[in-house]
Protein backbone atom coordinates (compact mmCIF):
# COMPACT_ATOMS: atom_id res chain seq x y z
CA UNK A 1 0.00 0.00 0.00
CA UNK A 2 1.47 3.48 -0.72
CA UNK A 3 1.39 6.34 1.25
CA UNK A 4 -2.31 8.27 1.21
CA UNK A 5 -2.50 11.53 -0.13
CA UNK A 6 -3.54 14.28 1.96
CA UNK A 7 -7.15 14.43 0.68
CA UNK A 8 -7.89 10.82 2.07
CA UNK A 9 -6.54 12.34 5.84
CA UNK A 10 -8.26 15.46 5.85
CA UNK A 11 -12.04 16.17 6.47
CA UNK A 12 -14.17 18.22 3.94
CA UNK A 13 -13.93 21.69 6.43
CA UNK A 14 -9.83 20.97 6.75
CA UNK A 15 -9.41 21.02 3.47
CA UNK A 16 -11.48 23.72 2.09
CA UNK A 17 -9.75 25.74 4.62
CA UNK A 18 -6.25 24.64 3.12
CA UNK A 19 -7.66 25.24 -0.39
CA UNK A 20 -8.64 29.03 0.39
CA UNK A 21 -5.25 29.70 2.65
CA UNK A 22 -3.11 28.99 -0.30
CA UNK A 23 -4.97 31.08 -2.54
CA UNK A 24 -3.94 34.18 -0.37
CA UNK A 25 -0.74 35.94 -1.53
CA UNK A 26 2.55 35.96 0.69
CA UNK A 27 1.84 38.99 2.94
CA UNK A 28 -1.83 37.78 3.72
CA UNK A 29 -0.72 34.11 4.80
CA UNK A 30 2.08 35.83 7.04
CA UNK A 31 -0.47 37.90 8.54
CA UNK A 32 -2.88 35.01 8.77
CA UNK A 33 -0.09 33.02 10.30
CA UNK A 34 -0.24 35.40 13.14
CA UNK A 35 -3.70 35.40 14.01
CA UNK A 36 -3.05 31.66 14.65
CA UNK A 37 -2.73 29.51 17.63
CA UNK A 38 0.10 26.50 18.37
CA UNK A 39 -0.91 23.20 18.13
CA UNK A 40 -1.41 21.30 21.30
CA UNK A 41 2.60 19.82 21.48
CA UNK A 42 1.79 16.05 20.79
CA UNK A 43 -0.54 16.57 18.24
CA UNK A 44 2.19 16.85 15.44
CA UNK A 45 3.05 13.52 15.38
CA UNK A 46 3.87 11.61 12.08
CA UNK A 47 5.17 12.81 8.45
CA UNK A 48 3.73 15.66 7.35
CA UNK A 49 3.42 16.50 3.86
CA UNK A 50 4.26 20.01 2.04
CA UNK A 51 1.88 21.66 -0.25
CA UNK A 52 3.70 23.03 -3.20
CA UNK A 53 1.15 25.50 -4.02
CA UNK A 54 1.96 27.85 -1.17
CA UNK A 55 3.70 30.39 -3.09
CA UNK A 56 1.81 33.19 -4.69
CA UNK A 57 4.70 35.23 -6.24
CA UNK A 58 5.65 33.47 -9.45
CA UNK A 59 9.49 34.76 -8.44
CA UNK A 60 9.59 33.12 -5.25
CA UNK A 61 7.68 30.00 -6.68
CA UNK A 62 10.49 29.84 -9.17
CA UNK A 63 13.38 29.87 -6.67
CA UNK A 64 11.53 27.28 -4.25
CA UNK A 65 10.76 25.00 -7.55
CA UNK A 66 14.49 25.09 -7.99
CA UNK A 67 16.17 24.46 -4.81
CA UNK A 68 13.44 23.18 -2.58
CA UNK A 69 11.43 21.03 -4.61
CA UNK A 70 14.24 19.55 -7.68
CA UNK A 71 15.39 16.14 -7.01
CA UNK A 72 18.91 16.83 -8.41
CA UNK A 73 19.67 19.53 -6.21
CA UNK A 74 21.98 19.12 -3.68
CA UNK A 75 18.81 18.53 -0.74
CA UNK A 76 16.61 16.55 -3.20
CA UNK A 77 12.91 17.62 -3.41
CA UNK A 78 11.48 18.15 -0.23
CA UNK A 79 8.66 16.14 0.77
CA UNK A 80 7.70 17.51 4.05
CA UNK A 81 8.31 17.71 7.97
CA UNK A 82 7.79 14.82 10.37
CA UNK A 83 7.65 15.34 14.21
CA UNK A 84 8.18 13.06 17.15
CA UNK A 85 6.94 14.04 20.40
CA UNK A 86 9.18 12.71 23.60
CA UNK A 87 6.79 13.55 26.22
CA UNK A 88 3.73 16.69 26.61
CA UNK A 89 7.11 19.70 26.20
CA UNK A 90 9.80 18.53 24.03
CA UNK A 91 10.37 16.51 21.16
CA UNK A 92 12.17 16.30 17.93
CA UNK A 93 11.91 15.71 13.75
CA UNK A 94 13.36 15.64 10.64
CA UNK A 95 12.89 16.50 7.09
CA UNK A 96 12.28 13.98 4.20
CA UNK A 97 13.03 14.44 0.80
CA UNK A 98 13.17 12.57 -2.62
CA UNK A 99 16.60 12.63 -4.07
CA UNK A 100 17.76 11.90 -8.15
CA UNK A 101 17.37 8.22 -7.62
CA UNK A 102 14.57 8.11 -6.63
CA UNK A 103 15.13 7.20 -2.70
CA UNK A 104 13.72 8.83 -0.02
CA UNK A 105 15.85 10.30 2.28
CA UNK A 106 14.87 11.26 6.12
CA UNK A 107 17.64 13.95 7.72
CA UNK A 108 17.50 17.48 8.72
CA UNK A 109 17.22 16.86 12.24
CA UNK A 110 15.48 19.77 14.56
CA UNK A 111 14.30 19.44 18.48
CA UNK A 112 11.02 20.77 19.43
CA UNK A 113 9.07 22.41 22.26
CA UNK A 114 6.63 25.40 22.90
CA UNK A 115 8.27 28.94 22.84
CA UNK A 116 7.72 32.42 22.64
CA UNK A 117 7.99 33.45 18.58
CA UNK A 118 10.73 35.26 17.39
CA UNK A 119 8.67 36.98 14.92
CA UNK A 120 5.88 38.12 17.20
CA UNK A 121 6.11 37.40 20.52
CA UNK A 122 2.97 35.37 20.61
CA UNK A 123 3.34 31.34 20.97
CA UNK A 124 4.66 29.03 18.91
CA UNK A 125 5.86 25.43 18.54
CA UNK A 126 9.44 26.10 17.70
CA UNK A 127 11.91 23.91 16.11
CA UNK A 128 15.50 24.44 16.08
CA UNK A 129 18.04 23.10 14.05
CA UNK A 130 20.65 23.64 15.92
CA UNK A 131 20.10 20.76 18.82
CA UNK A 132 21.49 19.00 16.36
CA UNK A 133 24.58 18.86 13.82
CA UNK A 134 22.53 19.80 10.39
CA UNK A 135 25.36 21.48 8.71
CA UNK A 136 24.11 24.86 7.28
CA UNK A 137 20.53 25.00 9.03
CA UNK A 138 21.78 24.77 12.18
CA UNK A 139 24.98 26.54 11.58
CA UNK A 140 22.90 29.73 11.12
CA UNK A 141 20.25 28.81 13.71
CA UNK A 142 17.54 28.03 11.94
CA UNK A 143 14.35 28.30 13.40
CA UNK A 144 10.80 27.23 11.84
CA UNK A 145 7.85 28.20 14.16
CA UNK A 146 4.78 26.05 13.65
CA UNK A 147 0.83 26.91 14.25
CA UNK A 148 -2.42 25.73 13.35
CA UNK A 149 -4.69 26.66 10.61
CA UNK A 150 -7.35 23.90 11.27
CA UNK A 151 -7.46 20.21 11.91
CA UNK A 152 -4.24 18.09 9.88
CA UNK A 153 -3.22 21.59 8.38
CA UNK A 154 -0.71 23.84 9.77
CA UNK A 155 1.49 26.84 8.67
CA UNK A 156 5.31 27.68 9.43
CA UNK A 157 7.70 30.58 9.26
CA UNK A 158 10.89 30.49 9.49
CA UNK A 159 14.05 33.22 10.63
CA UNK A 160 17.76 32.61 11.41
CA UNK A 161 20.52 34.19 13.51
CA UNK A 162 22.69 35.64 10.41
CA UNK A 163 23.54 39.42 9.17
CA UNK A 164 24.60 40.60 5.98
CA UNK A 165 28.07 40.49 7.14
CA UNK A 166 27.92 36.64 8.19
CA UNK A 167 26.15 35.84 4.42
CA UNK A 168 29.41 37.59 3.62
CA UNK A 169 31.64 35.90 5.36
CA UNK A 170 29.61 32.28 4.39
CA UNK A 171 30.25 33.10 0.97
CA UNK A 172 33.35 34.13 0.63
CA UNK A 173 34.11 30.99 2.92
CA UNK A 174 32.73 28.81 0.49
CA UNK A 175 34.56 29.76 -2.63
CA UNK A 176 37.89 28.40 -1.08
CA UNK A 177 36.84 25.47 1.09
CA UNK A 178 36.72 21.83 0.06
CA UNK A 179 33.36 20.22 -0.35
CA UNK A 180 29.98 20.79 -1.48
CA UNK A 181 28.43 23.70 -2.21
CA UNK A 182 25.35 25.03 0.01
CA UNK A 183 21.65 26.19 0.00
CA UNK A 184 23.03 29.61 1.60
CA UNK A 185 26.35 29.78 -1.28
CA UNK A 186 23.30 29.41 -3.59
CA UNK A 187 20.92 32.09 -2.13
CA UNK A 188 23.36 34.35 -2.33
CA UNK A 189 24.39 33.80 -6.12
CA UNK A 190 21.00 34.17 -7.14
CA UNK A 191 20.53 37.70 -5.04
CA UNK A 192 18.43 36.33 -2.54
CA UNK A 193 20.15 37.31 0.40
CA UNK A 194 20.60 41.25 0.64
CA UNK A 195 23.68 42.79 -0.36
CA UNK A 196 23.29 46.32 -0.10
CA UNK A 197 20.78 46.54 2.68
CA UNK A 198 20.58 45.09 6.31
CA UNK A 199 18.90 42.02 6.06
CA UNK A 200 17.86 40.84 9.61
CA UNK A 201 16.11 42.64 12.56
CA UNK A 202 16.99 41.87 16.14
CA UNK A 203 19.64 39.71 15.10
CA UNK A 204 16.96 37.05 13.10
CA UNK A 205 16.11 37.25 9.50
CA UNK A 206 12.40 39.11 8.89
CA UNK A 207 10.00 36.65 8.22
CA UNK A 208 8.45 36.97 4.62
CA UNK A 209 6.90 33.84 3.92
CA UNK A 210 5.18 30.86 5.24
CA UNK A 211 5.21 27.16 4.23
CA UNK A 212 2.19 24.50 4.80
CA UNK A 213 2.19 20.91 5.81
CA UNK A 214 -0.90 18.74 5.82
CA UNK A 215 -1.41 15.34 7.53
CA UNK A 216 -0.24 12.85 9.38
CA UNK A 217 0.02 11.17 5.99
CA UNK A 218 2.79 7.95 7.87
CA UNK A 219 3.98 7.49 11.18
CA UNK A 220 7.36 9.11 11.52
CA UNK A 221 10.15 6.18 11.59
CA UNK A 222 13.34 8.42 12.67
CA UNK A 223 16.06 10.07 10.66
CA UNK A 224 18.35 7.96 8.34
CA UNK A 225 21.81 8.38 10.48
CA UNK A 226 20.83 10.12 14.09
CA UNK A 227 24.68 9.37 14.53
CA UNK A 228 25.47 11.75 11.35
CA UNK A 229 23.09 14.38 13.11
CA UNK A 230 23.89 13.97 16.55
CA UNK A 231 22.31 16.01 19.37
CA UNK A 232 24.52 19.07 20.73
CA UNK A 233 24.63 19.67 23.95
Amino acid sequence: MGMPEVTDVLSTESARMLSEFMALDMAEQVAAWRSLLPPPFAELDGEYEVQRGYIADPVARAFAEEHLFNENGPTGCWLGKCYQPLGQATGEGYNKSRIADGRIVRRGRFGTHLGRSFVDGRPSLMMTYSSFRTGTQGATDLVDEMRKLTDGVYVGIGTQRISLVQARMVREQASTRPGPRTILDEMWEDGQLPQDQPCCQNERTVATGVFVLAGPVEKAVGPDDPAAEAFTA
